[in-house]
């Protein structure tokens, strides 16, 4: 949680001026995702760009070699969160940065690149206030972001806390768009009970037998959380984990829990499920050559 707090800082640094432009979304630890696309891999976390990073091939060495944050010829404007997406079908990457101050009134940004990293579209998308959006699904044709309620409050970091919190009273909404859209105008946005996602599994489009476009998404949703850590006083203490909820009871709120949501495109109708309720699970992994299709497997950890 302490990448929380320093990405706090670090954009309050932008704000007041600190950080050259030229700088931005050049520092940090890309230690949280990976993604493959255009023949490349990138190293993620919240607040860069993608850092690049190489893998060479050789039975006499084995090594892992640093190339430095990429902008793709500077067509990327806006910091790419931990995990953009690969249509391996479509040969597209869809990158996505939550901008916690939204100096532009949108606090979410969208930039969709072609097989050679050429930009195709970008967007930025206004939200209800700057929130967290750690993940995102997409589908063959859409993508799926949300506006959750993970909070930014930036008073928190002068006491220690994370600049994150999240608001129990405030309701999930989930926001479609075609990923050429351009428009802001035209995302069909659904509401939901109040909950978190970190990870989501995968979506995808359909048509039900009344001819109604839907899509279905599967993702991990907690029904509250706190970002502190259970061991602050000790933190050579071995049990000491990165991820707090991890020590949460079976029965605790703060659990996540397998669901599938339903979002009817043509009528407006949505639904969520709780699936497996009684395994809490996370960080889930499929075939990433199916990302935005149908699929029939995913591998989740459970705890």
């Amino acid at each position: 949680m302490h990448g929380l707090l320093k990405m706090g800082l670090y954009e309050l640094y932008k704000v007041i001026g600190y950080v050259p432009k030229f700088e931005q979304f050049k520092d940090g630890n890309a230690n949280t995702a990976f993604v493959n696309h255009a023949n490349k891999t990138y190293a993620l976390n919240e607040q860069n760009f993608p850092f690049e990073i190489e893998i060479p091939k050789s039975d006499q060495e084995f090594d892992i070699k640093s190339k430095g944050f990429k902008s793709f010829g500077e067509q990327l404007n806006h910091n790419v969160s931990a995990h953009p997406k690969v249509d391996r079908k479509k040969k597209e990457l869809i990158t996505y940065g939550y901008d916690i101050f939204g100096k532009d009134g949108t606090n979410l940004k969208y930039t969709l690149f072609d097989k050679d990293n050429n930009k195709i579209n970008e967007l930025g998308i206004p939200l209800r206030g700057p929130v967290m959006i750690h993940d995102i699904a997409i589908t063959e044709t859409n993508v799926v972001f949300n506006d959750l309620p993970m909070q930014f409050k930036p008073e928190q970091i002068a006491i220690g806390s994370p600049a994150f919190e999240f608001n129990k009273n405030m309701t999930a909404k989930y926001g479609i768009m075609n990923r050429r859209c351009t428009d802001v105008n035209e995302i069909k946005w659904f509401e939901l009970p109040n909950h978190f996602v970190f990870h989501f599994i995968n979506a995808w489009d359909s048509v039900n037998e009344r001819g109604e476009d839907i899509v279905t998404m599967f993702g991990c949703s907690l029904n509250d959380i706190s970002l502190e850590h259970k061991h602050k006083e000790n933190y050579d203490d071995p049990s000491e984990q990165e991820h707090p909820f991890l020590w949460e009871a079976q029965d605790s709120e703060c659990r996540q829990k397998l669901t599938k949501y339903t979002f009817n495109l043509t009528t407006g109708e949505c639904e969520m499920k709780y699936l497996l309720e009684n395994l809490s699970s996370d960080f889930p992994i499929i075939d990433q050559d199916e990302m935005g299709y149908k699929n029939r497997y995913a591998y989740l950890t459970y705890f």
